[in-house]
């Protein structure tokens, strides 16, 4: 009998986890006033405040500032260990100098990453640790040095490569003189042809999304290409929701070949008078580092969106649940 009830609930249920993937509406939480630059999957989003200081802002909106003094910064990632990733310049950019690679571990003081050469930027760490990004290189180096990928084991230092994202797993997306390419372990594997004219994030199933003929947003997965809107895209998760900008809309969302305007999907009744000017970031669970403008004041604030439940599947998905346990701790009959 409990195996019966089960296997119906699970296809009473069914309907709600297929699409717990598509986007219903988004409830908003401002986290304050700057720019938001990445975004982990705890809901903290990692970026510049107000004073052009890097911050990290918990979910809730709570902001800690980064320590160190960097002068014109950039984040460019943070995991979910909450150890930041970022560059800037260590002295006053009047005196001149070369930006630098830069990380905050979680709670630490910032730190410039031992690469050598007379600087270098950083474009991304994934959920290990690794880091990828782009070096000066020294002088006697080969000129063809462009790249690199910090790991446990040691750093790799690319010829003619070079990275722009990096997955959970290591593998690295970037351009060649022959295409964009996957790195991984010293091996490297051709993107397709089509894709994207300039490469940018890749997912943990290796789906690579960039920029295709100058302004369209491409999705290379699977050995196929999909161009998915007229556009910049800016992020991907392992779900292949994308979030960036577009001609018709300053925050769009792309999934499984739908393009959706993110103004039509958050707007609550205190957010009337509010547009989303850009999507910087998604995480795992659909959450969305994105930036507001009040067309009233002018006024701009960072936000993370939320997906909302729809109200029906959230009812259906309880009842369930209440069945379920109903019947696994249901009192068995006493005998006389």
């Amino acid at each position: 009998m409990y195996k019966l009830a089960s296997l119906l609930i699970t296809v009473l249920l069914w309907p709600c986890i297929a699409d717990a993937q598509v986007p219903a509406a988004y409830h908003a939480t401002v986290l304050g006033t700057g720019t938001p630059m990445a975004l982990n999957n705890k809901g903290q989003v990692a970026g510049l405040d107000e004073y052009n200081r890097p911050t990290v802002w918990s979910r809730t909106g709570a902001a800690t500032v980064l320590a160190g003094q960097v002068y014109q910064p950039y984040i460019s990632g943070i995991n979910d260990d909450g150890t930041v990733v970022g560059f800037g310049l260590l002295n006053d950019p009047d005196n001149g100098g070369y930006y630098q690679p830069l990380i905050w571990r979680a709670g630490a003081s910032m730190e410039r990453i031992d690469l050598p050469g007379q600087g270098g930027v950083t474009y991304g760490i994934n959920q290990r640790g690794d880091i990828i990004g782009s070096i000066a290189a020294p002088e006697r180096w080969p000129d063809t040095t462009s790249g690199f990928v910090m790991r446990d084991s040691g750093t790799v230092y690319f010829e003619n490569f070079h990275p722009t994202g990096i997955n959970d797993a290591g593998h690295v997306v970037g351009s060649r003189d022959n295409g964009i390419q996957i790195w991984h372990d010293g091996e490297y594997s051709q993107v397709g042809d089509e894709c994207c004219g300039y490469p940018g994030h890749i997912n943990n199933h290796d789906w690579v999304i960039g920029t295709y003929d100058n302004f369209h947003t491409g999705v290379w997965r699977d050995g196929r290409f999909e161009l998915a809107w007229e556009g910049y895209s800016t992020d991907i998760n392992d779900a292949g929701m994308i979030v960036g900008s577009s001609s018709y809309a300053s925050s769009v969302l792309w999934y499984e070949g739908e393009a959706y305007v993110l103004d039509h999907r958050w707007r609550e009744p205190q957010w009337h008078d509010w547009m989303l000017t850009s999507a910087l970031a998604i995480n795992e669970n659909g959450e969305i580092a994105a930036q507001a403008k009040n067309i009233v004041s002018g006024e701009f604030v960072m936000m993370l969106l939320s997906p909302v439940p729809e109200p029906a599947r959230v009812t259906l998905l309880l009842a369930g649940l209440l069945l379920l346990g109903g019947l696994r701790f249901r009192p068995g009959r006493r005998s006389a």
